[in-house]
């Protein structure tokens, strides 16, 4: 009788804390295109291209990509 007791007891601890850790999603990565009018090679838009490819997934923490 006190093992089924005990059971029960350790049953219901374990349902009411499986309840109290909720479990976080991983965050979507978006991937995406820098588009502009003007060709990645000319010297205005180096500083553009630089920063998507290198600088915005490091301030994003890799969300944007």
């Amino acid at each position: 009788m006190k093992k089924k007791i005990l059971g029960i007891v350790v049953l219901a601890c374990a349902i009411l804390l499986s309840g109290a850790f909720p479990g976080n999603a991983a965050e979507k990565v978006y991937k995406w295109k820098l588009q502009a009018w003007r060709s990645p090679a000319e010297p205005g838009m180096a500083y553009y291209v630089e920063m998507f490819e290198k600088t915005l997934p490091a301030m994003t923490n890799g969300r944007l990509q």
